[in-house]
């Protein structure tokens, strides 16, 4: 079987989580047996490595990529190039004739926002499979970034469009801009709208990660599947973790550093538990509050982005802060704290990791920003609690095991020959 790995990214590029478990996924797959064709953008993507490679340029455009990763740019802004997004022809029929001479069987697709919705279109008699990791489906904007009190279920176009306005507006004229750009993106985007919807029929089969996408899935017309995105690391028995243990009592914070993920936060928990314990926090990131966040003075050690050696900072931690502001679709954050027996405290607003949090017992849900401090204490002086959550973290981790989460979807594949 050939199957067609579709996203905007693919390994060596690795811009989060998503782009590291499709590059072990495809090499679980081809180890299998299966033959993995990848398509993505262009953008320093000289190699998909050792797999074959088809680059996709799927519009004009070359705009600043907002996270700030050196080299990648944005081919596509939802309401503003809906021609290259939807009515691309030319890269369609470039696209049929690479899946007639490939001989694709089964296209799999993680995300279209930069690569276009081309690949789908082109799919004519194809299966399609559609992994869903974030909410491009129903979001024009993706992460409901703006939705404030109607979250999740805003179903207006205009609304959409005044949001879309501010996201692409720079921060100091947004309030100006935005409502003199809704009108043209009304427009724009209900015609993506109605575009986005009739291909999103198409795939044979939609997965997600979690219950809480499935719901808003659901609710917008999409029928799914949840499976996880796996922990890619080998589960080790936490009770087999060699712990460092000190009189400091370490929080870890994992993410990018920026308001969204509740990094800003950091500085206000840490004055409210100056005095009360003896604690440091540890920060694993980069982004805008770097420089800000850096404060030994308030025992905020920021140690920049750290790959498999971060896990050396989750042997020595305490508990974890996961503080997204946003509904996330499930947090692979989560995930690594489960595997270290470690308690995680998140939100009850965001979203996937919330529910996996809430699920597995694998920490304490905050009901505001102000309840944080007293999750903290209560992991801090509990030991009870710390023990249950540990054994919790120790069975239900399992469930995230790469192994049986890409035979899964191998039996996915495997029906659709």
């Amino acid at each position: 079987m050939k199957i067609g790995f579709v996203n905007d990214h693919f390994s060596p590029i690795i811009v989060g989580g998503l782009e590291l478990f499709i590059k072990e996924l495809a090499e679980y797959f081809s180890q299998e047996g299966f033959e993995i064709v990848v398509f993505t953008t262009e953008q320093n993507q000289n190699s998909a490595d050792g797999f074959l490679l088809y680059k996709i340029k799927s519009s004009p455009f070359h705009l600043p990529y907002f996270h700030g990763v050196p080299g990648l740019v944005y081919y596509q802004l939802p309401g503003v190039t809906t021609p290259w997004m939807y009515f691309n022809f030319g890269l369609q029929r470039r696209l049929r004739k690479i899946y007639a001479e490939e001989k694709i069987d089964v296209l799999y697709i993680h995300t279209l926002r930069q690569v276009s919705f081309a690949p789908l279109q082109a799919a004519g008699n194809i299966p399609v499979v559609l992994h869903v990791h974030e909410y491009y489906p129903f979001c024009f904007t993706r992460d409901f970034a703006r939705c404030n009190k109607e979250p999740y279920m805003n179903k207006s176009i205009l609304k959409c469009a005044h949001c879309m306005g501010e996201a692409i507006s720079p921060p100091l004229v947004s309030s100006y801009s935005a409502p003199i750009l809704t009108p043209f993106l009304f427009l724009t985007l209900l015609i993506e709208n109605y575009m986005r919807r009739k291909y999103l029929k198409l795939p044979v089969e939609i997965i997600c990660d979690s219950n809480f996408v499935a719901t808003l899935l659901s609710n917008h017309g999409y029928k799914s599947k949840v499976i996880p995105t796996p922990f890619l690391r080998e589960i080790k028995e936490i009770n087999q973790v060699n712990r460092e243990k000190d009189d400091v009592f370490r929080i870890l914070f994992v993410g990018r550093l920026e308001r969204r993920k509740g990094a800003d936060l950091l500085l206000d928990i840490s004055q409210e538990l100056k005095g009360r314990i003896n604690f440091r926090i540890d920060v694993i990131g980069t982004g805008y509050l770097l420089d800000r966040l850096d404060r030994r003075d308030l025992n905020i050690y920021v140690h920049g982005f750290l790959g498999e050696e971060r896990f050396k900072l989750f042997e020595k931690a305490d508990c974890l802060l996961a503080l997204s502001r946003w509904p996330e679709p499930l947090g692979m954050v989560g995930q690594e704290a489960m595997a270290y027996g470690i308690p995680t405290i998140g939100f009850r607003g965001s979203g996937g990791l919330a529910e996996q949090i809430i699920e597995n017992g694998s920490g304490l849900v905050a009901e505001s920003e102000k309840d944080v401090v007293e999750c903290i204490m209560r992991i801090y002086r509990d030991t009870e609690l710390r023990e249950t959550i540990k054994r919790n973290c120790s069975v239900n981790i399992k469930r995230y095991d790469k192994q049986k989460i890409f035979k899964e979807l191998k039996d996915i594949f495997l029906k659709l020959a």
